[in-house]
């Protein structure tokens, strides 16, 4: 009883929070990925990797996708990429350098945000940390 009142807790909490989910194994994980959430048509997942390693790969999965970047700022705390997909659709991209390695990606899609066009930039990525991971 007292572990189905913590789940109703739990689902919730998420209610609240938007479509969030923690990664505990599977895909994202082997790519260093350690949460994964899509709130307010935004995607953010954090992974273990460095900073410049997560940049690298950010811009890799651009070039495989054939997004084009219009503009990339970046220095040693953040980055920003604003990138349009060939049908006009804007793509940004934000990364943010934390604490203990982790480096936070944030991923719009359009107006709106669109989830499963993030999620396929995000897998992309994740391909690249994986390859750069087996080297």
């Amino acid at each position: 009883m007292r572990y189905a009142k913590l789940a109703v807790v739990i689902i919730f909490l998420f209610s609240l929070t938007g479509c969030g989910i923690l990664i505990a194994g599977g895909a994202g994980a082997g790519a260093g990925a350690v949460s994964y959430r899509f709130i307010k048509g935004e995607l953010e997942v954090n992974y273990t990797k460095p900073y410049e390693m997560v940049w690298e790969a950010t811009t890799k999965a651009l070039r495989d996708l054939e997004i084009a970047i219009e503009k990339s700022e970046k220095d040693q705390l953040s980055a920003r990429i604003d990138a349009r997909r060939a049908d006009g659709t804007k793509v940004v991209i934000k990364l943010k350098r934390r604490p203990s390695g982790i480096t936070r990606v944030k991923i719009r899609v359009g107006l709106l945000g669109s989830q499963e066009a993030a999620d396929f930039i995000e897998r992309a990525i994740e391909r690249n940390l994986a390859a750069k991971a087996s080297k």
